[in-house]
C-alpha cells in the first residue's frame, strides 16, 4: 500500500499524475493535484483510502476521461468523515 503525506503532484503528460494498477493507493495528510493535463490520479481495478486527517484537493486537473480522478473497472473509494 502506498502513501502519500505533504506532496504536490504536477504533471504535463497524458495518463495522470499519479497511475495504479490493482495496487492500492492511500491519500493521508496534505495532498494536492493541481494543474495535470491527462488527469491527476488514473486507477484500474484500485482501491483509493483517503484516512480521517487528510486533506485532499484536486484543481485545475484536465483529462478526456476524468480530471480528478479517473476510474476503470471495479475501483473504490473510502472517504472518512470526521464530526465537530
Amino acid at each position: 500500500m502506498s502513501t502519500l503525506a505533504e506532496v504536490n503532484v504536477f504533471q504535463r503528460d497524458p495518463g495522470g499524475a499519479l497511475s495504479s494498477f490493482r495496487y492500492p493507493i492511500k491519500l493521508s495528510g496534505h495532498t494536492k493535484f493541481l494543474r495535470n493535463i491527462g488527469g491527476g490520479l488514473s486507477v484500474i481495478n484500485t482501491e483509493i483510502d483517503m484516512e480521517q486527517n487528510a486533506q485532499v484537493l484536486f484543481q485545475e486537473n484536465a483529462g478526456i476521461f476524468g480530471g480528478g480522478i479517473q476510474m476503470e473497472g471495479r475501483c473504490r473509494v473510502s472517504l472518512y468523515c470526521v464530526q465537530k
